[in-house]
């Protein structure tokens, strides 16, 4: 950090290495690890301020940019799970990857943007699930889904599940009986 506070830009050998082959000047930012990312854009959701702190400090040190806004030029979004506020927008207009933090931390340790579909965000990730009225063959078929799915699934309704699967029959017929 004191090298900082005097102005050097501290620059690690993978990133001294590229540029040297690729004939091109350094860069001048305060630190940059590797050239990994280069020209690559990542856009983050869903992460509290010093997450996305160390986020940022991560791809900038791998040569990348990170987008705080919703743009269609990003290469990569980086969401906490499927409740981020830019997840459905990146899903539906986006189709670029979306990825969890560790494809980030995975491409810092390796120097090089590694293949994204290992890290890639279930679609029920963050999700906790509860269900009822339904037989136990169901139950357990569903249970085994959540979670394959990057769900948790809850067997008790509690205030930290957002979600409730249920009979729809029988809770249609409890409503009938109810008018």
């Amino acid at each position: 950090a004191d090298l900082k506070d005097k102005g050097c830009n501290l620059l690690g050998p993978q990133c001294i290495l590229s540029c040297a082959k690729e004939h091109r000047s350094l860069p001048k930012q305060a630190y940059t690890c590797c050239l990994a990312m280069d020209g690559v854009t990542i856009l983050c959701s869903g992460f509290e301020k010093d997450e996305r702190a160390r986020i940022e400090q991560l791809v900038t040190a791998m040569g990348g940019l990170l987008q705080t806004k919703v743009s269609m030029d990003v290469n990569f979004v980086v969401a906490k799970d499927v409740l981020a506020a830019k997840y459905k927008w990146a899903v539906n207009s986006l189709k670029k990857p979306i990825v969890n933090r560790n494809w980030l931390e995975q491409c810092w340790i390796e120097h090089r943007v590694v293949p994204h579909e290992p890290y890639r965000i279930l679609p029920f990730t963050g999700l906790n699930i509860c269900i009822t009225k339904l037989d136990a063959d169901k139950r357990k078929e569903l249970m085994e889904i959540i979670e394959q799915n990057g769900g948790q699934y809850s067997a008790n309704l509690t205030k930290k599940c957002t979600h409730l699967i249920a009979n729809i029959s029988f809770w249609c017929f409890l409503l009938l009986l109810s008018v």
